[in-house]
């Protein structure tokens, strides 16, 4: 089969070969010159060159001069030079690759004997892919090949030449691209597989060999039920560009379902970090990234993060920003996750002083907050946010004027939530319901909360609407339920002050209105009046 395009300079060389082959007589360029075909790349284009002058015929016979057959005691085969039959096999791969030329039975014990030399890992691994090229409807020639990955993965890769390792991973995504299997053996290899490959594929982390990552990315698409272009198998620099776009999805698949591909412990929580690593700076600070891929990203990262297996001390602050920012607006989780996720953002925020994770993590936190039930506000309590945004917005004191306005408005629809919620509260038997509640608002009253509002709002620094559409209307739904408190003068001072110096502004109307309100709720308090 002759190739669309043929490159000029691979078809001299290919000429080059052939002309060695057919001109000179002498046994080492006959040698020499088949053996070179194993060399070649996967991308070389004029193999059928040599495949028109006969390469194929005498790979195979020099191929069978590397064993002694026995003719004196039961026919049995010898090796006698497994180095040069290594590189016959790799030969035979390279121009027989998209052909349907089969491996001849009478050479079938030698490469059997060759698959099993055990003292030359190199030699037996090469015999091993080629074997499996020529039976893809074989469950054992495929699982040979998975042996030989795991052997690598659990030993010194170091010892595993480079060039060994590239054939082992090569020829299994060929394989599986290509399997005569049914899909229950198929799954069963895959499930052998996989953790073999994430080992293979943190190992090479530390590693300067690119082209092991792409290839083992590429893979785990494979595996996971990815689609993967063909011509990824010869184009090199193809594979690398692919390389997050291969691996976002494959990591993805594993985390959401582990089982599946039989992955636990440690090599989990690799691929948990390895998936955060690489999707999140991908999807949060790229505008290109498809939708598809954000939302795979985002399921998957929602997964992790509640799940426990990312967050802070298990992945640079600047990945776990990211996480948090890829979540908002929250994707698809379930209502009843809302109070774990609720537990687990304050958490987050009382273990990181990184400005960035609090005002990701605020921003989800308030989307939760916003018109939640009272299971979400009973965990927030029950987890000390008061005091976590508090601690948070003392930070922004000197740190970031966004994460004081970001802390303050998530309390203050906190707030609102909590005063206006018509839904069923779930309290402790000892305590009704409405008692539960009072009992948040005590710890409102107790903190610093309203100290530390009263401060900001005299520094005069913020954007009138923000102050007139969200904080004080949320603070005036709070002096209704609790009329007599004692921080209500000062609160009301504060706000006066803020609106007479903003009083052109939009939303001044409406502040004073609301203020106008909270000074009757105040007197009415004062006179033991009732309030309507």
């Amino acid at each position: 089969m002759t190739p669309a395009f043929v490159n000029p300079d691979d078809y001299l060389d290919a000429c080059a070969l052939v002309w060695l082959l057919q001109q000179c007589r002498t046994e080492e360029t006959a040698v020499a010159s088949l053996q070179a075909i194993g060399g070649l790349p996967r991308d070389f284009s004029a193999f059928h060159v040599l495949r028109e002058a006969g390469a194929i015929p005498l790979v195979l016979q020099r191929f069978g001069c590397c064993f002694h057959r026995d003719a004196t005691f039961d026919l049995q085969w010898h090796v006698i030079d497994p180095e040069s039959a290594e590189k016959y096999c790799r030969s035979w791969v390279r121009l027989t690759h998209g052909t349907s030329e089969k491996w001849p039975t009478n050479l079938q014990v030698p490469l059997d004997l060759l698959k099993n030399i055990s003292e030359n890992t190199h030699v037996s691994s090469i015999a091993t892919c080629t074997s499996a090229l020529d039976s893809l409807d074989s469950r054992d020639e495929q699982l040979a090949l998975v042996e030989h990955l795991e052997h690598i993965s659990s030993g010194d890769s170091d010892v595993v030449g480079k060039l060994t390792q590239c054939w082992l991973l090569d020829t299994f995504l060929e394989c599986s691209l290509s399997w005569e299997l049914q899909t229950a053996v198929v799954d069963d290899i895959a499930k052998r597989a996989v953790p073999t490959l994430l080992h293979l594929l943190q190992r090479s982390i530390a590693s300067p060999r690119t082209e092991v990552r792409s290839i083992i990315g590429l893979t785990l698409h494979s595996l996971t039920g990815g689609r993967v272009d063909p011509s990824m198998l010869t184009e090199e620099e193809k594979r690398h560009n692919s390389y997050h776009k291969t691996i976002i999805p494959s990591l993805a698949a594993i985390v959401k379902d582990p089982q599946l591909y039989g992955v636990k412990d440690e090599t989990l929580d690799f691929a948990a970090i390895e998936f955060s690593r690489v999707a999140a700076p991908v999807i949060a600070r790229s505008s290109r990234s498809p939708f598809p891929m954000k939302d795979i990203a985002r399921q998957g990262l929602s997964k992790l993060y509640l799940d426990g297996r990312v967050g802070v001390g298990l992945i640079p602050d600047i990945v776990l920003a990211d996480i948090l920012q890829i979540l908002h607006p929250l994707p698809n989780i379930p209502s009843e996750q809302h109070p774990l996720l609720v537990k687990t953002l304050l958490k987050t925020m009382s273990a990181s002083a990184d400005v960035s994770v609090a005002i990701c993590g605020l921003r989800l936190l308030e989307q939760l907050l916003t018109n939640c039930d009272q299971e979400v506000t009973q965990v927030f309590f029950e987890g000390n946010g008061i005091t976590t945004l508090l601690r948070a917005a003392h930070a922004g004191d000197t740190d970031s004027r966004r994460l004081q306005i970001d802390c303050i408005r998530a309390l203050c629809v906190l707030i609102h939530s909590s005063t206006t919620s018509t839904k069923r509260v779930v309290s402790p038997p000892e305590l009704p319901p409405l008692l539960f509640i009072e009992k948040h608002f005590d710890a409102l009253f107790q903190s610093e909360f309203f100290t530390t509002l009263i401060t900001i709002v005299s520094g005069r620094k913020w954007w009138l609407p923000e102050i007139a559409e969200t904080w004080l209307p949320s603070i005036l739904h709070l002096c209704h339920a609790r009329p007599g408190e004692s921080v209500w003068s000062s609160v009301e001072t504060a706000f006066k002050n803020f609106a007479e110096l903003h009083c052109e502004e939009d939303g001044s109307k409406r502040m004073m209105n609301d203020l106008e309100k909270m000074g009757c709720i105040i007197n009415r308090s004062r006179t033991d009046q009732p309030i309507i």
